[in-house]
């Protein structure tokens, strides 16, 4: 799976293609040499507006591309993942098999490994998360968010193995709400229960 980019054609053709109309403009403008009693002015207006998209997309692009660097890419399954504080991450191969065990014990039931694969997995590392309703409103070991491959998991302690974390559990929600399309956590929780999943 190819590593997901900070750039995207959408963003660039907004504000960015916005900035390129703009010079454009001004480029024509200053070959075309247009008189007008407030040329002066409508050259400057039309500079700022152009420098000011340009702004605009070059500072979303920087923060996007900075919010991307702070991942780790784990190609294999396509993880993208980030500890927000002082988690140690696990190796490749250490998330890697915490991801295969994952999809063993799921593929009985629906295509795990494809629903993983069929677009990047983000991954947030967090503390607290089991002693503070600030980030999603309740108290958990970890959260899936709906319609999404993205999971925020809890740790106790930077060293925490992977296997006691709620990575796996997270990652069956993943799996049983792309396959389903059914989000509810009450129903995920008993499919678990009656068929032994993490």
């Amino acid at each position: 799976m190819k590593k997901p980019s900070w750039f995207r054609w959408y963003d660039f053709l907004s504000f960015g293609g916005l900035a390129l109309v703009g010079l454009a403009a001004v480029i024509y403008a200053s070959i075309a040499g247009i008189q007008s009693p407030h040329a002066k002015q409508g050259m400057i207006l039309l500079i700022v507006v152009t420098l000011t998209f340009a702004g605009i997309y070059l500072r979303y692009a920087l923060l996007r591309k900075k919010e991307f660097d702070s991942f780790s890419w784990y190609p294999t399954y396509g993880f993208m993942v980030k500890a927000v504080g002082d988690y140690k991450l696990p190796t490749p191969d250490i998330l890697d098999a915490a991801v295969r065990r994952t999809i063993t014990a799921w593929t009985p039931y629906h295509p795990a490994e494809t629903i993983l694969k069929a677009s990047a997995n983000w991954c947030w590392f967090k503390k607290d998360l089991n002693t503070s309703t600030d980030e999603i409103g309740m108290l958990c070991k970890g959260y899936t968010a709906p319609n999404s491959h993205e999971i925020k998991v809890d740790y106790d302690t930077p060293t925490d193995a992977l296997e006691i974390t709620a990575f796996e559990h997270e990652l069956g929600h993943v799996i049983r709400g792309n396959a389903t399309g059914n989000w509810d956590g009450g129903e995920h929780h008993q499919f678990m229960k009656d068929h032994g999943l993490k």
